[in-house]
């Protein structure tokens, strides 16, 4: 018969070192990208409103006359600050609008992040990969951003989301690490 409880209180992490603190009902782990601490449902991606700064271009074969596609990209819209598009196992956060001043505010991610929440509570998802939204392309410092995530999950009662990978670079970790200790 094994000793090992179905929840054990402690766990290793693949790629050495990493912490895990709770924030809400949620399991927060700040890790780098080449250091995944768990099996992610999800990985959300910074984006714009027209889709062209965060992931790479799609480019389809289409048999419509060039008029046709012509016409089509005059007539798009952008997306919505603050939306999130789901797209398979990769949810874009649209987060940034090239066209205004500053390109990204707290608000907008405050916005994608409690989507981000209500859709994963909604399908179930239990493990969500996230950059700190907002300091990657834009004015917020990664400091700023891991302050709106925090406060965000704070007030998060859901029951299917139990883990957030919060993807950071090498040189932020040990920072982030102690922030998300103090919570």
């Amino acid at each position: 018969m094994s000793s090992l409880s179905p929840n054990p209180k402690l766990r290793v992490i693949q790629g050495g070192q990493s912490t895990c603190h709770r924030i809400g009902t949620i399991e927060v782990v700040a890790a780098t990208m080449s250091a995944q601490p768990f099996a992610i449902d999800i990985t959300v991606l910074e984006e714009d409103t027209w889709l062209i700064m965060g992931s790479a271009p799609i480019l389809h074969e289409t048999t419509s006359h060039p008029i046709r596609v012509m016409t089509d990209l005059i007539n798009q819209q952008p997306h919505k600050t603050g939306d999130v598009l789901l797209r398979g196992r990769q949810w874009l956060a649209v987060v940034y609008d090239l066209d205004r001043e500053p390109l990204c505010r707290a608000q907008w991610i405050i916005s994608a992040l409690q989507k981000i929440l209500a859709q994963s509570e909604q399908k179930g998802i239990t493990a969500v990969a996230l950059p700190l939204l907002g300091s990657t392309h834009g004015p917020l410092s990664w400091s700023q951003s891991l302050e709106i995530i925090i406060d965000t999950l704070r007030g998060h009662e859901g029951i299917h989301l139990q883990r957030i990978w919060l993807i950071v670079d090498k040189d932020q970790l040990k920072a982030i690490q102690d922030r998300i200790n103090t919570v």
